[in-house]
């Protein structure tokens, strides 16, 4: 079976990839670990030269860049793309999670970010993830 992840999926995903995840609105569970605009990165590219990504300053990183935002071999549940999933905050609003490489929600970003759209919002930051289980 498989779908969109629904937010109580998205905070058991993220629980069990980190003993240090808060279910909620508020705290900072994931510095050190996504790819936000108030982290700063070191990387390497395919031609092992060093590329950093400042603090402050807003760069989306390709999956696999860098071990510094995978998890148990997830990259990215934490930033660079927000993650769209089937949370509704009302009829015509879906949830983000996640966060992202370029955007600041309440001062800070981290894996607990709920930020709702509607259904057709777009944008170049935006990702979904599926889910998928054997019955």
């Amino acid at each position: 079976t498989s779908g969109m992840m629904y937010g109580t999926l998205w905070d058991a995903t993220m629980q069990w990839l980190s003993s240090n995840y808060d279910v909620g609105y508020t705290g900072n569970t994931t510095s050190g670990y996504g790819n936000y605009p108030d982290e700063a990165i070191t990387v390497g590219d395919t031609n092992t030269r060093i590329i950093v990504k400042a603090s402050g300053t807003s760069q989306e990183l390709q999956t696999g860049q860098t071990s510094y935002t995978k998890s148990n071999n997830i990259y990215d549940l934490s930033g660079n793309c927000e993650d769209w999933t089937q949370e509704a905050y009302n009829t015509n609003v879906r949830i983000f999670r996640g966060g992202s490489y370029n955007v600041i929600l309440s001062g800070s970003n981290n894996s607990t970010i709920r930020s709702g759209y509607r259904p057709t919002y777009t944008n170049t930051n935006s990702s979904s993830r599926s889910h998928f289980y054997i019955k």
